[in-house]
């Protein structure tokens, strides 16, 4: 497993206040990502972080191509997370070397995405071969059957 933890003074700057801000806003973060997110796609974009120019990703969310970020790589299947052109979060599934792909953008404690061996696929389609990674926060619980990628970012082998 290949996991990318990115810390940087932004990026745990930006934590913090988006940590700040949640708590202020929702009374509790308990739970929610969404700070640990952002601040992971606040970080500066190296050449792993790069789609394959080829994939097309038009469709739910129409992702940003220049924002993604590699979160990892586990048992071929890499992990991206990114923006949409309306400022959704975005979480890519991409199984090499076929160009396999799953999808979606949304806020991120509702996003949930699985990959079968049909080629490009929506978001919640039942899982085969491949598998399917959804957003949980550092405290909680990581549910029977999936692991922890990293602090944001639990997947399930399919």
């Amino acid at each position: 497993m290949t996991v990318r933890n990115r810390t940087g003074t932004w990026g745990a700057v930006l934590a913090l206040l988006l940590s700040a801000a949640t708590v202020t806003l929702s009374g509790c973060a308990h739970g929610d990502p969404t700070p640990q997110v952002l601040a992971f796609l606040a970080t500066d974009r190296t050449a792993e972080d790069a789609l394959p120019a080829d994939l097309d990703l038009e469709g739910p969310g129409d992702l940003v191509g220049d924002s993604s970020r590699l979160v990892g790589l586990e048992a071929g299947i890499s992990y991206f997370v990114g923006t949409s052109k309306s400022a959704q979060i975005c979480l890519i599934l991409l199984a090499e070397p076929q160009h396999i792909v799953g999808y979606t953008c949304g806020p991120v404690n509702r996003l949930e995405v699985s990959i079968s061996g049909q080629g490009s696929v929506p978001a919640r389609v039942p899982v085969s071969a491949y598998g399917a990674a959804r957003f949980l926060g550092g405290a909680d619980q990581v549910p029977d059957g999936w692991m922890r990628l990293n602090d944001f970012l639990i997947v399930r082998r399919g």
